[in-house]
């Protein structure tokens, strides 16, 4: 059994006003509030038990504008949080920047796993609202390209009305495991160096020539 404590790096992306924060703030036991966050980034953490195991989660969220160090929200995430309103067509075209966003700050060779989350879903839907059609050819569109590895989870949440959200973060903490445990075991053999060989003699190989000294 491995005694080291797991922490789960999981980032939120998305516009701003689309109510991020208030998911975290819901999903941490806070209460739902309505106005916005003026720094450009902040964490909060959660401990949660998973087969008998203590689990630490990051969670991570920014106001949703490019800022400098963006690459240090990006840096070792396990699974990312993209969000946006169901009621602001601005808000669903923008994904896909999120989507480059996170692609250009995270290594070449790894697809960060994310979950998609539309807000404030209880507020009923008008002709201008964003439908479940919209959102699933999005989603399908995105899986055909190569995006992502696995299905997209799509999750409709109210922070307000508490909806989905311990739901769509089950889902969320399953995926940042799973992608922790595979970077855990893709790291061991690259850590693995040959020992050098210890005693009196050394060996140099120069030019195809060996050396002993």
């Amino acid at each position: 059994m491995d005694n080291k404590r797991k922490l789960l790096k999981i980032i939120t992306i998305g516009d701003r006003m689309v109510g991020k924060l208030s998911i975290i703030k819901n999903y941490m036991g806070r209460p739902f509030f309505q106005w916005g966050n003026s720094i450009p980034f902040d964490f909060h953490f959660k401990e949660i038990i998973i087969d008998n195991e203590t689990v630490s989660l990051q969670l991570w969220n920014t106001h949703g504008s490019a800022y400098e160090d963006s690459k240090i929200y990006y840096r070792d995430v396990d699974c990312c949080v993209v969000c946006f309103n169901i009621h602001n067509e601005q808000s669903f075209n923008n994904l896909i920047y999120w989507i480059k966003e996170l692609e250009a700050n995270t290594l070449v060779d790894e697809k960060v796993p994310f979950v998609l989350i539309g807000t404030k879903s209880d507020i009923e839907r008008t002709e201008k609202s964003i439908s479940k059609e919209r959102i699933e050819q999005w989603c399908k569109q995105i899986e055909d390209q190569g995006i992502v590895k696995e299905k997209i989870h799509y999750f409709e949440t109210s922070a307000k009305l508490s909806t989905n959200i311990i739901e769509a973060y089950e889902t969320i903490v399953k995926i940042a495991l799973n992608q922790y445990k595979n970077k855990q075991k893709n790291s061991i053999n690259i850590s693995i160096e040959p020992e050098k060989p210890k005693g009196i003699f050394q060996i140099m190989i120069f030019m195809g020539v060996v050396f002993y000294f």
